[in-house]
């Protein structure tokens, strides 16, 4: 007798696809972070911001990167309204 298929929720996600979330969670915060940090650099060492630049890039890469990973959630975790 086959057995029914389990509702999936966040407690039967099973320790692999939680693993594999956790990945792709940290790479949705780590990218952005990074790619706006070297663009930050690259801005203060063409246009001599101290550390200016650098400082704005990182706000905004942080700022990308929870948003990344919420879109991810959202998309991954059932929520309930």
């Amino acid at each position: 007798m086959a057995k029914a298929p389990r509702p999936e929720s966040a407690q039967s996600l099973g320790y692999f696809r939680a693993l594999a979330l956790l990945g792709v969670l940290g790479l949705s915060m780590a990218l952005p972070v990074l790619f706006f940090l070297f663009l930050g650099l690259w801005l203060d060492a063409r246009y001599g911001g101290q550390g200016l630049f650098v400082a704005g890039a990182i706000v905004l890469g942080v700022i990308a990167g929870f948003f990344g990973a919420y879109q991810c959630l959202k998309k991954e975790l059932p929520w309930k309204h």
